[in-house]
């Protein structure tokens, strides 16, 4: 082979060089200015250049994942949370490749810790990850005032060795580290700095940081409540069954046990019965109501409701429904557990969601009361309050779920003022985002658990014509109900107590306007009859409310007496008793 003309091999190197030499992409240069104050926030400052070779789309710049106020080139923006940074997009601003520059800023919460042994702790993230080499940068931090602790600086690659590729140096007030050697990709930076208490007179050392220990528990709970809904409660939904009828052998007081699958009630089942001729209602003028037996209960009806009858009546032919005895049958009902096999055997309980809801209550109400009393012993005990109170709240606002099935405008106006009350109270604690996860957190698994489990092909049926039923009496037009009163003057009181149990009483009442009704059947008040709608369905839902009123008492009257046992002071020891006779 021969060799290359002297004059053609220096043609070949002068075009070498003439040709332009391919940058890899870095971060040319990476200023950060980050200033700490007496309370241990810090405002940071970070100019940014850098070269690319190639385009790239997806360039962020990670921040830590507390900061907050996050700015790009002065303007508000939204970092995407990655991990334990949040991800600044610089998409839009780097061009296809080349040099480009850009300013972020962003604000962090106290980063000032107290060690066991009393003293102050600085722990500054400087950078968290960024996915260029760094060629070359200046880290300037200020703090309050003068300090003699040596900073130390780490990093994800050299750990504490990092002073190799930084030169160091400290003023009054001040650090300052240069970058000598080029850092690599993905590099994390974090300078720690022992300094006096008094360096930062706006931090407590007895502050409570309750979030480290109740924010990952409340995720925790509402995530085992999700996944206990969907794996052991959840079902289709149930759509009204167009019916003019109310469900077959069902009364007025076990619908919401066809509903809800709760305790079935007593009352509403008196009023069915009166309905069906095997019991007459008095108003006695001493302001008693009296049960007065018609006929006896047999076969034709259920052994549930043949069980309900025997214990109210006995062996006596009337029985006082304002009384003791009638008030504790009621609260027994209530707490049974019939649900004619509406319920599948394989069904979760809805009361296990429900504690778990009553837990979120907890730890978001301990949340909210640190973030409002911040130190010592008082934050202590606000959190506890506030966890009572949580927990109680949380079960107000779950049962707010029963309002699909039975709308009742005072429930809906008591939940929305506990929904206001924890937002209202999440903005000064700071756990504004906490609150909202426990209003709707509550609220889903109100709902969730509405329904009461997964049903049978019976419980579906039974719940559709109940909600059926609700949707006829609530939107049943007034011509259809004077042609029906025709036919059967007792419609509206054969009707009503379905109306009470599903919560559209007063809505099926305003359907018959000012049309005149004879005197109820099952109802004797000593009034003449020939009222409207509005006025009988007042005095039966009053004479309801006379007969569950004792028993309501007796719930209350429960309550106060555990708690009066919780607070009351230990009883002493009695000396047992000498038993042998004296001589």
């Amino acid at each position: 082979m021969r060799k290359l003309p002297p004059i053609l091999l220096l043609a070949i190197l002068v075009l070498a060089l003439a040709l332009p030499v391919r940058a890899d992409s870095a971060a040319t240069g990476l200023d950060v200015t980050a200033a700490v104050s007496t309370d241990g926030s810090v405002s940071v400052t970070v100019l940014l250049t850098a070269h690319l070779d190639l385009p790239d789309s997806d360039l962020a710049f990670p921040v830590p994942a507390g900061a907050k106020n996050v700015t790009l080139n002065g303007n508000s923006v939204k970092a995407s949370h990655s991990g334990d940074t949040q991800l600044v997009s610089l998409a839009g601003l780097t061009g296809d490749s080349g040099d480009f520059s850009v300013t972020i800023g962003y604000t962090l919460p106290s980063q000032v810790a107290y060690r066991s042994d009393g003293k102050a702790q600085l722990t500054l993230p400087l950078l968290s990850g960024f996915h260029l080499p760094i060629q070359s940068g200046t880290f300037r931090v200020s703090l309050p005032s003068a300090f003699t602790a040596k900073p130390v600086f780490s990093s994800g690659y050299y750990q504490t060795g990092i002073d190799g590729s930084l030169k160091i140096s400290s003023a009054v007030g001040s650090v300052t580290a240069t970058i000598t050697a080029t850092l690599r990709d993905r590099e994390t930076l974090t300078m720690t700095v022992e300094a006096p208490t008094e360096l930062y007179p706006e931090v407590d050392p007895t502050a409570v940081h309750p979030e480290k220990i109740f924010s990952p528990m409340l995720l925790i709970c509402a995530g085992l409540a999700l996944l206990y809904y969907i794996f052991f409660l959840r079902f289709p939904l149930l759509f009204p069954e167009t019916t003019a009828d109310p469900p077959e052998g069902i009364t007025a007081g076990e619908l919401p046990t066809a509903l809800t699958c709760r305790g079935a009630d007593l009352t509403l089942m008196v009023l069915s019965w009166a309905q069906l001729g095997y019991i007459l209602i008095y108003l006695e003028e001493d302001g008693r109501v009296t049960l007065h037996k018609r006929m006896g209960m047999g076969n034709e009806r259920s052994s549930f409701e043949q069980k309900c009858f025997r214990r109210l009546f006995a062996d006596r032919s009337m029985v006082n429904a304002t009384g003791k005895n009638y008030a504790m049958l009621a609260d027994q009902v209530s707490r049974m557990g019939h649900y004619r096999g509406w319920v599948d055997r394989r069904s979760g309980r809805k009361d296990v969601v429900q504690f778990l809801g009553r837990l979120m209550g907890l730890t978001g109400g301990v949340l909210i009361g640190c973030g409002l009393v911040k130190n010592g012993v008082p934050a202590i005990l606000t959190g506890i309050l506030f966890g009572i109170l949580g927990m109680w709240s949380a079960g107000k606002i779950q049962v707010a779920g029963i309002l699909l099935l039975r709308p009742n405008r005072r429930l809906a106006l008591e939940t929305l003022g506990h929904c206001a009350v924890w937002v209202l109270l999440g903005l000064p604690s700071g756990q504004l985002s906490t609150a909202v996860l426990l209003v709707l957190g509550e609220l889903l698994l109100g709902t969730g658990a509405a329904f009461g489990g997964r049903r049978t092909k019976s419980g579906k049926q039974a719940a559709a014509q109940a909600l059926g039923l609700r949707k006829y009496l609530k939107t049943i037009n007034r011509g259809e109900l004077q042609r029906l009163s025709r036919r059967n003057p007792n419609f509206f009181f054969d009707l009503y107590p379905y109306a009470i149990a599903l919560g559209v009483d007063r809505a099926f009442a305003r359907q018959f306007g000012a049309m005149r009704l004879p005197g109820c059947p099952y109802l004797t008040t000593g009034m003449d009859g020939h009222m409207t709608a509005g006025e009988w369905g007042r005095w039966i839902s009053e004479t309801a409310e006379d007969m569950d009123r004792r028993k309501k008492r007796l719930k209350s009257g429960r309550l106060r007496a555990a708690l009066n046992a919780l607070t009351a002071p230990a009883e002493p020891r009695r000396k047992p008793k000498d038993r042998r006779k004296r001589r």
